[in-house]
């Protein structure tokens, strides 16, 4: 019982060592940040010096990655939501112009597929602590990762934090005017884009992207409609790429997988409100007719084969040239009306 005794006292003595000399680091830091107050105007002027440094750095200060889509009110048609925003490098800049601060992030641990890290900021001179965590998964479509890709995404989930953290506790309103001055300062202006369109098509190109995915991503016709804005998310994918915020896989995949999984959807109800389908004659006479809005796929030739351009058996993906579905000229729709659309008739 007494070696038990001693152990413990041995323990908790160490700890409370270890406590005091923390505690006591931190004592100085904070005495040496009021003994030596940061100016707001020296670092404004340090921090755009850094972000606005060159092009690359301030390419690195933007980051972009595409988070589904939305309805745009004025066309009425689906486009690609993107988040964008300063980058993991862009908070580094403010961390060190902002002096007086201890930043930084560590993993938490790992629970049901996912690892979370804490990102901390804490000013000094302010006396005020920022925490923030962030949750990223470690699972895939194969199951678990491998350790060295769970090593890379503990790695990209501290620097986010970290990135979080440093964006919170230091104020916006001082820090949004650098980040559109490193905006400017990467993607240039009318003059510079044909240059910079042409450089960014190329660097992903060297990644074997085709120019085709990239056009059909940003709902563009040509390299020719790739304007600032959507020069500017180029730019914060390709950031966010290098971080490992995304991989390049799944960087363009967004828009193909919907598009994909909403044609699969209308398919299925042509099939089974137009062809033969129970009730298919009661609801709007033989298979085949049309049916509000939309026109039945004529089937490829020879019942059951499969359409040699969009792979489809028996039919044709809405969107394959040989298919006769049109939407609705009101609503847009492809199959039935939406509610408020006029021709929208109450069965």
């Amino acid at each position: 019982m007494a070696k038990t005794e001693s152990i413990e006292a041995e323990i908790v003595t160490e700890t409370s060592a270890l406590a005091v000399i923390s505690m006591a680091e931190i004592d100085q830091a904070v005495a040496t940040a009021k003994k030596f107050p940061r100016s707001i105007k020296g670092f404004l002027n340090e921090a755009r010096e850094l972000v606005t440094l060159n092009e690359e750095v301030a390419e690195d200060c933007i980051f972009a990655i595409p988070r589904g889509k939305e309805r745009d009110p004025a066309s009425g048609k689906m486009v690609q939501k993107f988040i964008e925003g300063p980058s993991v490098r862009f908070a580094e800049i403010l961390a060190s112009a902002w002096g007086n601060a201890r930043c930084g992030s560590r993993p938490m641990g790992e629970e049901r597929g996912h690892i979370t890290a804490q990102g901390v900021f804490h000013d000094l001179e302010k006396n005020v602590t920022t925490i923030t965590e962030v949750r990223r998964r470690i699972t895939g479509t194969n199951g678990r990762f491998n350790e060295d890709m769970i090593g890379v995404t503990v790695n990209a989930a501290c620097s986010i934090a970290r990135r979080n953290a440093a964006l919170q506790g230091i104020p916006k309103a001082l820090w949004s005017t650098l980040y559109k001055d490193a905006k400017e300062c990467a993607i240039g202006n009318a003059k510079t884009l044909v240059k910079k369109r042409t450089e960014m098509m190329q660097y992903f190109q060297k990644m074997q992207v085709a120019q085709e995915t990239i056009l059909e991503f940003l709902g563009v016709q040509g390299v020719e409609d790739i304007g600032l804005d959507e020069l500017t998310l180029l730019r914060g994918i390709a950031t966010a790429i290098k971080e490992g915020t995304v991989t390049i896989e799944k960087a363009f995949i967004v828009e193909t997988g919907e598009k994909n999984s909403r044609a699969k959807e209308i398919f299925d109800h042509l099939k089974n409100g137009s062809k033969g389908a129970p009730g298919a004659e009661t609801d709007g006479g033989a298979a085949g007719a049309p049916q509000g809005n939309v026109f039945a796929d004529s089937p490829p030739a020879g019942e059951g084969e499969v359409c040699q351009e969009c792979g489809v058996a028996g039919g044709h993906d809405p969107h394959c040239s040989k298919s006769t579905a049109v939407p609705c000229q009101f609503c847009k729709q492809l199959s039935g009306h939406s509610e408020s659309c006029p021709d929208n008739v109450p069965a």
